[in-house]
């Protein structure tokens, strides 16, 4: 369920972004061109890119932060430490 509440903020986002950068182009920067309206919009592009790879790396890391991993097999037992004396410590 998390996963998909994740794509559609995501969409919804990129979609306010689209609306957003047809209103930039056309009424802020005077983009009527249409050279400039090539750049903008790869541009422009690039940039939601850019920002979709930074929100699912940070997702991912989070993600990958919390769960608890994949249980392995046991290692093989080591060496018997120090005896030691009842109720003293031995790394003084």
């Amino acid at each position: 369920m998390n996963k998909i509440v994740s794509v559609i903020i995501g969409l919804l986002m990129v979609s306010i972004l689209v609306v957003l950068g047809v209103v930039v182009s056309k009424n802020v920067l005077h983009i009527n061109d249409e050279a400039g309206t090539w750049e903008f919009w790869s541009l422009y592009g690039l940039t939601i890119i850019m920002f979709i790879s930074q929100f699912v790396l940070y997702k991912s890391y989070i993600d990958l932060r919390n769960s608890k991993g994949v249980r392995g097999k046991n290692g093989e037992r080591g060496e018997k430490g120090l005896k030691g004396f009842k109720g003293k410590c031995v790394f003084r």
